[in-house]
């Protein structure tokens, strides 16, 4: 039986070389650029961008070689096409020298998805029916899955016996070896054993009714139940930001997307099933699942748009709001036509892939413009930039302002490059490429009279063992509160609720659930930085003239000081973060009936 089962591979193996010879060759020409890259310690940037050439052909021809099997397609042609398609890749490797490492990262992530969504769609893209693309993909997920395993514990078994040779017999096993033998089974053993147990006639496929168990049982009793979980918490989490009126989270869109995809991955996965007796509730389950998706789509994009109001668009800006509104259109179509095609899922999401990926409404040209027309507009408003002319800082710029710039300036020449400068003013350019550095943030920043290594923290204390009196004439009440917690105020039979809102810092107040006040925490983080030393922990009892931060706002019936006496804020990923505020909150009723 053994020697049938070697027998039979051997079979396969010649089989995948007749069958997919470009993406053979894709894979070996992959091991050899990363052998070479391991070599060059990783330093060699021609080699890298060969490499990702290399691994794009690898879904780049399962994808043609499938499709050409499906269609049957003449020798020549097919041949045409292979020709084309490493045109294509050596095309793509050339264009890459001319990209920024930030920016290679990203185009290569953009074209992997495209191509491994025409591995999904392209054969079965137009004719055939629903269960025939269903048993394509489905074989196509568990060949891979089954692939990835036998290549993990194929490399676990050679590292150990490497490993055992070293120790044992005291024979020197560098340990660029073992990186060497997982190269060898990723880009050799891998698409060559996954080829090899592809489907010869895709055609049959149509006539499959076979559906795994283990499937069924995965989708149906695992993973719905868990996107049922996580669709509530999404739902009661938007009741909170309904009833606070508080923006939503900033990591609120990586949830709404995972928990979309899994729920289309789960119904994907039990779509042979739907018309079952015993799983007619699948068919109800899926409609409303888009259906209650539809408010946390709402509300990922109000988040979206609050990040790129303050920041501008980025990249992953621009993704996300692409899947947000492909989402919706996906949500609002199963959930009116009642529609059970499931190849609209992988075909209208590669057309939005690939359309992001060309053209003046790609997400690389639409962040550049943005981030120039940001940079642009901050250096107009501060009188920086004048007819295209750089002028040096008159005085000192808000904090705010002067890190916006930094980060402009640091986006830009990290993913578009030092050029990219050029279209906001020639001297910046100038000033990027006569530095030596890098990225050279600070010397630009330099040309503008800016300090570009500025600390992004701001610690302020202004209260020592023995506490300043505070004077509370003309206000009803005095709480001492950590602004970041939420607290109350009983104000005789009534009481007033505060709130914290992470971004940008801000602090609610409420009555009823009635929002009276949104207090826009940023001045106190200016304020504390302006102090002279407040870059350092600094303490002080009475008489040493250190007051405390003095914040006053007035609406909706009641006046209210924050006096602050601890403050500890910072910035993460370009947003502006309070980490710790400590006041006296000092609350005047003016009119208790609002």
């Amino acid at each position: 039986m053994q020697l049938i089962s070697l027998a039979q591979a051997t079979r396969q193996a010649r089989a995948a070389i007749a069958r997919s010879p470009l993406v053979l060759l894709a894979g070996f020409l992959a091991a050899g650029f990363a052998l070479a890259l391991i070599h060059h310690d990783g330093e060699h940037p021609d080699l890298l961008r060969a490499l990702l050439a290399a691994t794009l052909g690898l879904p780049l021809g399962v994808a043609l070689e499938t499709t050409r099997e499906r269609r049957r397609l003449r020798a020549q042609w097919a041949w045409v096409i292979r020709v084309v398609a490493a045109a294509t890749l050596i095309g793509f490797y050339f264009a890459a020298r001319e990209w920024t490492s930030k920016l290679l990262a990203i185009r290569y992530l953009q074209l992997s998805v495209v191509l491994h969504l025409l591995v999904a769609v392209l054969p079965f893209g137009s004719g055939g029916t629903e269960r025939g693309f269903w048993q394509f993909n489905r074989t196509l997920l568990q060949r891979f899955v089954l692939t990835t395993l036998y290549t993990g514990v194929l490399f676990a078994a050679l590292a150990l016996a490497l490993a055992a040779i070293d120790k044992l017999f005291g024979i020197d096993v560098d340990n660029d070896a073992y990186l060497q033998l997982l190269v060898l089974l990723a880009f050799v053993f891998h698409p060559w054993f996954f080829l090899g147990g592809l489907p010869a006639d895709l055609d049959a496929l149509e006539a499959n009714d076979d559906y795994p168990g283990a499937v069924k049982v995965f989708a149906q009793f695992i993973l719905l139940p868990i996107v049922t979980l996580y669709l509530a918490i999404l739902t009661v989490y938007l009741g909170r930001v309904l009833v606070t009126r508080t923006w939503p989270s900033g990591w609120i869109g990586y949830l709404v997307t995972s928990v979309a995809v899994a729920g289309t991955f789960a119904l994907l996965l039990v779509h042979p099933i739907r018309e079952r007796a015993d799983s007619r509730w699948v068919n109800v389950y899926g409609r409303w699942f888009y259906v209650a998706l539809l408010p946390s789509i709402g509300m990922l994009l109000v988040a979206i748009y609050q990040r790129v109001h303050q920041y501008g668009v980025t990249e992953s800006r621009y993704f996300l709001a692409v899947i947000a509104f492909w989402l919706a259109g996906i949500a609002l179509y199963y959930s009116v036509s009642r529609s059970r095609r499931i190849r609209l899922i992988p075909v209208t999401l590669c057309i939005v892939a690939l359309a992001t990926f060309l053209g003046p409404w790609s997400a690389v040209a639409i962040a550049r413009r943005s981030q120039v027309g940001r940079l642009r507009t901050l250096l107009l408003r501060n009188n920086l930039l004048a007819g295209g002319q750089v002028r040096l800082a008159a005085q000192r710029l808000p904090i705010e302002d002067q890190r916006q710039i930094r980060d402009a300036l640091k986006y830009l020449m990290e993913t578009h490059g030092k050029p990219a400068l050029a279209r906001v003013s020639e001297d910046l350019r100038a000033a990027a490429e006569g530095s030596s550095e890098t990225f050279p943030v600070a010397a630009v920043m330099d040309v503008l009279g800016l300090k570009e290594n500025e600390s992004s923290d701001a610690i302020f204390f202004a209260e020592g063992k023995v506490a300043e009196p505070r004077i509370v004439t003309g206000y009803d009440y005095l709480v001492r509160a950590n602004l970041l917690e939420p607290f109350v105020i009983a104000t005789g039979e009534d009481s007033l609720a505060f709130t914290f809102a992470k971004t940008p810092p801000a602090l609610h107040v409420a009555r009823r659930g009635r929002t009276l006040l949104e207090i826009n925490l940023g001045p106190l983080i200016e304020m504390a930085s302006a102090i002279p030393g407040a870059q350092s922990p600094r303490k002080s009892g009475p008489g040493t003239g250190l007051q405390p931060l003095r914040l006053d706002a007035q609406g909706g019936g009641i006046r209210l000081r924050l006096l602050v006496t601890n403050l500890n804020a910072g910035r993460v990923q370009s947003e502006l973060q309070l980490n710790h505020a400590l006041a006296d909150v000092l609350v005047g009723i003016d009119d208790p009936s609002p």
